[in-house]
């Protein structure tokens, strides 16, 4: 009788909160508000009257709102990525330019081999790593962390990879550092000059902001970019065969962009013989650049605004991926055990030196699934393409996996003692674990020329190793040899008591 007064049971109309309450942040979190504990409670006692549950079986207690989180899988998160309400009601306009795009794509990419379709793109770094959250002891009323100078936790530099639609990365790296002249000084360009060349895979700009400007894009193109192309096509024609990675192309349109000259130049699309994707900066879209990209047979796809975070292969995978890799430099070098000083990570030179390193270590035969970027990007991807079924292993596997935990494998020039500090990080070309001041003395860089991707330096190949200087080569237990006596590429880091960003000459003694 008293079922058939009170209707369904109290626990059964409980449970009916409990979805009601689901659904609710469900539909919050859908529409991008914010959802807070107070949130739910008032839910919950909102459907709790509608459901005729009284108070005394439920009043939405802080017992219950933790029960709720935890079944539920809700928990507090950090905020990443604030999107205005305008691009929001754009939402199905942005949807018709993906699609747009991704047939355009289509059409034109199966005009080009997969080496030659290329992905650009410019991401920002501070100066100093920032870290928000720390591990601390429970109860303690403020947690501070020291900094170096602050502003170079406000200051910024600019990075431009590009990478290939068959998972490689292309080319030289370019950084744009911040400069308050926009130049580099007369005392300061002589050593960027020599570590570009010294390093061979890295181009080093200036400007003020510490951003790309039409100018520097401009000479960028002239200098670096129609240089690696030359190499790169006089690679693929000599030594590869175009068909076997192009759908529908003939030899005639991979011929070198400089024998291409008078009507026979003025052909159109159909005398391009690479793809660069890039997004709609008006640095790159300017009609100066594209024309200049078109006369060294370079044809150029602009990704639609607001939409490269779902479609540029670089913002998809590579550079989360790149990040990770220079956090955990930054994160090891805060432990002054690691003999690596920060103030150095943080000079012009310690910057160029690092992603220098990056560019080499993601340049290797264990990154060839990178091509996994361009899975929202190229409607015929397929899984078939990579080694392993996605997740493919990224920097965390690679770089940070179980070798990375044992002792660094560098012996010394002219000694055979082993190196005895913990290994930070694997090398991915020959997998020897190295420290971080060892990574950073570049003991491991590999000078590697890879004729199917063209000869920017940073390729890998393990059976083409730039020779030594002499003949008595060391070699691992594997047969891998290193690279520490390559003396154009070796660096030497200041130690913490001596190091002093002016001085120039002890910073980059030959060894």
């Amino acid at each position: 009788m008293r079922c058939v007064q009170h209707g369904e049971p109290t626990v059964n109309r409980i449970r009916q909160i409990n979805k009601g309450v689901l659904e609710r942040v469900s539909e919050a979190r859908g529409e991008g508000r914010p959802v807070h504990g107070n949130h739910i409670r008032r839910w919950a006692l909102e459907l709790a009257d509608q459901y005729n549950v009284s108070r005394d079986y439920f009043s939405a207690s802080t017992t219950w709102l933790y029960k709720f989180k935890k079944n539920a899988r809700i928990g507090s998160r950090k905020v990443t990525e604030y999107i205005s309400r305008s691009v929001n009601s754009q939402q199905e306009e942005i949807d018709e330019r993906i699609d747009q795009f991704l047939s355009d794509f289509e059409r034109r990419s199966s005009r080009y081999a997969r080496r030659l379709i290329i992905n650009m793109d410019q991401t920002p770094f501070e100066y100093e790593l920032v870290n928000k959250r720390t591990l601390s002891f429970i109860g303690e009323r403020d947690t501070r962390l020291n900094i170096g100078q602050r502003n170079k936790m406000t200051h910024s530099f600019t990075s431009q990879p590009m990478i290939t639609r068959d998972g490689r990365i292309f080319g030289k790296l370019l950084l744009v550092l911040q400069e308050p002249t926009g130049t580099f000084g007369p005392r300061v360009r002589p050593v960027i000059n020599d570590l570009q060349q010294r390093y061979g895979n890295i181009a080093v700009h200036a400007s003020k902001s510490g951003k790309l400007s039409r100018e520097l894009i401009e000479r960028w193109v002239q200098e670096v970019l129609q240089h690696i192309l030359r190499q790169t096509l006089t690679s693929i024609d000599t030594n590869t065969h175009i068909a076997s990675d192009v759908q529908s192309a003939d030899d005639e349109v991979f011929a070198a962009p400089q024998a291409r000259t008078g009507d026979h130049a003025r052909s159109g699309r159909d005398r391009t013989h690479t793809l660069l994707v890039a997004d709609s900066w008006s640095g790159e879209t300017n009609p100066h650049t594209l024309e200049m990209l078109r006369g060294m047979g370079v044809d150029y796809l602009e990704i639609p605004r607001l939409t490269t975070r779902y479609i540029q292969p670089l913002d998809v995978n590579f550079n989360l991926q790149y990040k990770k890799f220079r956090n955990r430099v930054f994160e090891e070098a805060l432990d002054p055990r690691s003999n690596v000083s920060l103030d150095y990570l943080t000079s012009r030179e310690g910057i160029i030196n690092l992603h220098s390193l990056l560019w080499n270590q993601f340049g290797s035969e264990a990154y060839t699934d990178i091509r996994y970027a361009w899975h929202n990007t190229d409607p015929r991807w397929s899984v078939d393409e990579l080694r392993r079924r996605p997740p493919v292993p990224m920097v965390n596997e690679i770089q940070f996996g179980p070798n990375s935990t044992k002792s660094c494998g560098h012996f010394g020039q002219g000694q055979w003692t082993p190196c005895n500090r913990l290994a930070f990080m694997t090398c991915s070309h020959c997998g020897t674990p190295l420290c971080l001041k060892h990574f950073l003395e570049r003991v491991c860089f590999h000078h590697v020329y890879e004729t199917r991707a063209g000869t920017s330096g940073s390729h890998s190949n393990r059976n083409e190793v730039t020779p030594q200087p002499d003949d008595s080569e060391d070699e691992d237990i594997d047969g891998n040899r290193f690279c520490w006596r390559h003396s154009s590429a070796r660096t030497t880091l200041p130690s913490n008591e001596t190091f002093q960003d002016d001085n120039l000459e002890r910073l980059f003694r030959n060894p």
